[in-house]
């Protein structure tokens, strides 16, 4: 899950306060890193909405999927407008 959480946020600091979260056995300080962990997640994504977007396949023009098979095929991209917003979402 931490792999993929850093595939999401690409931020080393992140990922690893996510791996301290799963970790946690206590109520209170789980609920205090979630908090934390959301309010940092939120920020981050607005900062990295800031910066112009570099286009991973230049082959697919962007905004709309991908040509495919259907569902299954590994060329079928996400929409960019549902972004996640913060770890909640």
């Amino acid at each position: 899950m931490a792999a993929n959480f850093y595939t999401k946020f690409r931020s080393k600091k992140l990922k690893d306060m996510f791996k301290l979260l799963c970790c946690q056995n206590q109520e209170g300080k789980f609920n205090a890193l979630w908090k934390e962990l959301d309010n940092l997640t939120r920020a981050h994504v607005t900062e990295m909405s800031k910066k112009p977007m570099i286009d991973d396949n230049p082959g697919v023009t962007p905004g709309l999927p991908a040509l495919g098979e259907g569902l299954d095929d590994p060329t079928v991209r996400r929409r960019r407008g549902r972004q996640i917003k913060c770890f909640s979402h």
